[in-house]
């Protein structure tokens, strides 16, 4: 989303914002542009923290076989998640080839942990996923940016330590836990 900025004399919405497809109009009179600029990008939080969809299935999948203690087929995760079958399915061959699931086909079969539940971080579960976490992520996600040093500081680096923290000293056994 471009923001555009409008001398025009015309009353826009609360706010001070009106939609134009691809562009909001923002009258300069009626709003401050940087408190603008930072609503837009904090409500885009997700270029920086970027957890995918196939992540938050894993996460959650793998939650729950750490919590059933036993084996899940595909379709009782999906039912639990609301997920698709085929997407949660594409998910957990990913994580069978990284060793973190095994499959049991046929009746009966699904999805079984193939270590303990203490030995798997979250951080493991998306590593396996999305690859290794890019620390310099950008609020605009274009990198196109005219200061020398990022307008918000340190912010966005302390928010991505404090994510990557979190997911390597939080367990498959904690997130259990967290939920009895």
């Amino acid at each position: 989303m471009v923001p555009y900025f409008s001398r025009s004399s015309r009353k826009l919405p609360k706010g001070g914002i009106r939609d134009h497809g691809d562009q909001q109009v923002f009258h300069r009179d009626e709003i401050d542009p940087l408190k603008v600029i930072v609503d837009l990008e904090v409500r885009h939080l997700k270029n920086i923290i970027q957890i995918s969809e196939a992540s938050s299935l894993a996460f959650h999948g793998m939650g729950l076989l750490a919590q059933s203690g036993g084996r899940l087929s595909v379709h009782e995760m999906a039912s639990l998640t609301g997920s698709s079958e085929a997407h949660l399915s594409k998910v957990f061959q990913r994580l069978s080839r990284v060793g973190f699931v095994s499959s049991v086909r046929g009746p009966g079969g699904g999805f079984v942990l193939s270590r303990p539940a203490e030995e798997i971080t979250l951080l493991d579960i998306y590593i396996a996923i999305e690859g290794e976490p890019s620390m310099d992520a950008c609020f605009l996600g274009s990198g196109i940016c005219p200061f020398s040093r990022c307008i918000f500081g340190e912010v966005v680096p302390d928010i991505m330590k404090r994510l990557m923290d979190y997911l390597s000293g939080t367990t498959l056994a904690d997130v259990v836990k967290g939920d009895s």
